[in-house]
């Protein structure tokens, strides 16, 4: 039954685009009753000048419409860089930046700049928010020490990279609805900005940034710990987490000293990320389903067996309009084997494999199988161990022949890196 199966990778990241959606809907409700709490006040204020209750001396404007520009000018600014300049330590390690953030809260005394998102947040100030991400921070990094728990700590690596973005999204909100007295002064100088019949508020936006900040450096953090896993180097692991962790609390003790400058160390960061992102999200794809679909295989019987002529292949080199390592889905579809590739937002690609020009070898390998594209157009696909113990009904199914003899693959480096 269709229930048996666990979601495959599409459904995983609608469900993450999903939670991401709620996310966002649940800041702009926050947001939205905060600015009708503000013209609640503003309108009893108002029937109350009219009344003669309050003299018009008190609630005269002192500043003019110049002044009011350039304050809520500088406030946006501030609060920007108190927000931002801490998403680069936490996306490096999620819950030990966390850790750190609640740390400079409660024990960073007078001698700090003066931070509204850090000083006065009550979700920070709390101590067991503290502990509880200090054991979470212990619990995460010791299976990362060693290359025999390293998987383990790198299969809830995704569950600890959205906890973070959650966990500091909840201290965002805190830290906007903290100050019962200016509250309405506060509601009153949030940006909204307006797109056509489109009006968000700032709170939302720096919130969308945070989750697309976190995400992109994370899936770096994630490339380079899986490749330095691969290494046949026993303490390398344990290097590169006590590496993060010091990289975390040196980019947590610049926000401490100066946000505006934690905010332009996040911003390179996050560039240089960015600019490699689209070829490491490739690899980060490809090595997740190498690592860990047969381990999940192994756990759910029915998961390991095909039940349909499509296979998720991955072209170790460049083939057709696609680039190597990109995730596929290979399909029988009578005359021809058909290539398609999935895109969100955009029409998806294809690319035909006419059998009476080509013939397909299944050669089954240590760590990934291959198929062997023979003919006009030659190439080679790569997939993962998950129908190993079924090979022949998955040969049956996409109407490719099996080879006999299993073939080794010359070096663990050419599962990771592109040869060209």
């Amino acid at each position: 039954m269709l229930s048996d199966f666990p979601p495959n990778r599409k459904t995983s990241d609608l469900n993450r685009n999903t939670l991401a959606l709620r996310l966002i809907c649940i800041l702009v409700a926050v947001v939205s009753i905060g600015s009708l709490l503000h013209f609640n006040v503003q309108s009893e204020t108002q029937v109350a000048q009219l009344q003669g209750l309050i003299p018009d001396e008190l609630t005269a404007d002192p500043l003019s419409a110049d002044d009011h520009e350039l304050v809520e000018g500088l406030a946006g600014t501030v609060s920007a860089m108190e927000w931002l300049g801490p998403l680069a330590p936490i996306a490096i390690s999620p819950f030990f930046g966390l850790a750190c953030l609640c740390g400079i809260s409660q024990y960073g005394g007078d001698w700090l700049p003066l931070n509204a998102f850090v000083s006065d947040n009550p979700v920070l100030q709390n101590p067991a928010v503290l502990w509880t991400f200090v054991i979470l921070t212990v619990v995460t990094s010791l299976p990362r020490l060693t290359k025999v728990s390293k998987p383990i700590g790198q299969a809830i690596d995704q569950l600890e990279a959205w906890s973070g973005i959650i966990a500091i999204i909840v201290i965002r909100v805190a830290s906007a609805t903290s100050d019962p007295v200016g509250d309405t002064t506060a509601m009153a100088m949030v940006p909204v900005f307006e797109c056509g019949f489109v009006s968000m508020s700032a709170d939302v936006l720096f919130s969308i940034a945070a989750i697309i900040n976190i995400l992109v450096i994370n899936t770096i953090k994630f490339f380079f710990e899986v490749s330095v896993w691969l290494m046949p180097f026993p303490f390398v692991d344990a290097m590169l987490e006590a590496a993060n962790k010091s990289a975390c609390a040196a980019l947590m003790a610049v926000y401490a000293w100066s946000p505006f400058w934690a905010t332009m160390l996040n911003l390179v960061i996050f560039l240089a990320c960015l600019w490699a992102f689209r070829w490491v999200k490739r690899q980060v794809t490809y090595m997740r389903s190498i690592l860990f679909d047969p381990v999940w295989a192994m756990v759910q019987k029915s998961w390991a067996e095909p039940k349909k002529n499509s296979l998720t292949v991955f072209p170790q080199y460049e083939i057709g309009p696609f680039a190597a390592r990109e995730r596929l889905s290979l399909s029988d579809v009578g005359d021809s084997w058909l290539l398609i590739q999935s895109r969100m937002l955009l029409p998806s690609r294809s690319f035909a494999i006419p059998k009476d020009q080509h013939q397909l070898l299944i050669h089954p390998g240590m760590i990934v199988n291959k198929i062997c594209i023979e003919g006009s157009e030659p190439g080679t696909l790569l997939f993962t161990r998950r129908f190993n113990d079924h090979l022949p009904k998955l040969a049956g199914l996409l109407n490719m022949t099996l080879a006999e003899k299993e073939e080794q693959l010359p070096s663990v480096s050419d599962l990771v890196l592109d040869s060209q």
